[in-house]
């Protein structure tokens, strides 16, 4: 479908995944008392915003340069492309979830963050699955280029935010 014209479509709603994850991510940081509550939550939320649109487009960006480099379009795509639903997909759960949170009492927060961060541990975990299996041809034949890639476009990006996002 993205090639028949639906693509506009999927930016519009990856493009909701990135908002969602943003107020999301500053209501949880606000709640735990990482992000100052006198600083005003639109920056706040403009900042995490660009922040997670960020990081993707910059993996979506060496996905297609790894995919131009090796002979690997085809799984790069279909990679890229699965990171993008499953991102849509935990948008829409965000959306519920950022609803939820912003207007449950301040004692049941803690249950729906933990409850919500539980469900995207889940779902990401299926998609680690599914992106294995688009690699499975390449990860035992080209063990070091794998573990190379996982180390510099998965772990690197997560520790370089969770320590941006830590030293508030």
């Amino acid at each position: 479908e993205r090639e028949a014209g639906a693509f506009g479509i999927f930016v519009i709603t990856y493009s909701l995944f990135f908002l969602a994850a943003g107020l999301f991510l500053v209501l949880v940081l606000r709640h735990w008392g990482y992000l100052s509550l006198s600083d005003t939550l639109g920056k706040q939320y403009l900042y995490m915003t660009l922040a997670i649109a960020g990081l993707m487009i910059f993996k979506h960006l060496i996905l297609a340069l790894i995919g131009y480099i090796f002979p690997l379009q085809k799984e790069v795509s279909r990679y890229s492309f699965t990171i993008m639903l499953f991102s849509i997909v935990i948008g829409f759960f965000l959306v519920l979830a950022t609803t939820v949170l912003a207007y449950v009492p301040e004692e049941s927060r803690n249950v729906v963050i933990y409850t919500s961060l539980g469900v995207l541990l889940l779902l990401y975990a299926i998609r680690l699955l599914q992106s294995i299996l688009i690699a499975n041809r390449f990860i035992f034949n080209y063990k070091f280029h794998f573990l190379s890639y996982i180390c510099a476009v998965e772990i690197g990006p997560a520790l370089c935010l969770f320590k941006i996002l830590t030293d508030f």
